[in-house]
């Protein structure tokens, strides 16, 4: 894929298990591209919600994706663009729905594209 003018591009950024906002506007996610320097696997979680209304390891997350241990995580629009009304917002954990942050912070962007 392309990034292309319509995409945001966040900064780069760590991530750990704090969840932090994307957007809090109506959006897609175009998608990620996250290294994990762990020596296990661990999982970038993403909610359709702004991050006061997540309780990590209770609020289920909309997608969460495995990260590989010492590897990374690259997922494009080509594969799925879902919509998140709600804002976007995104932790890092061991499990796929758990709220244990992973020894070292993830670190990486993500893309989403606001809606009209």
């Amino acid at each position: 894929m392309v990034i292309t003018k319509s995409h945001i591009l966040s900064p780069h950024v760590t991530i750990d298990d704090t969840v932090t906002a994307l957007t809090r506007n109506n959006a897609n996610f175009v998608g990620l591209h996250i290294h994990n320097t762990n020596n296990k696997k661990a999982f970038v979680q993403i909610f359709n919600l702004p991050p006061e209304d997540v309780v990590l390891g209770t609020t289920k997350p909309t997608r969460s994706f495995t990260v590989p241990a010492n590897g990374e995580r690259d997922y494009r629009e080509a594969d799925w663009a879902d919509q998140y009304p709600k804002g976007i917002s995104y932790a890092a954990t061991t499990t796929p729905f758990g709220n244990v942050a992973p020894t070292t912070d993830l670190e990486g962007r993500l893309f989403y594209r606001e809606s009209c």
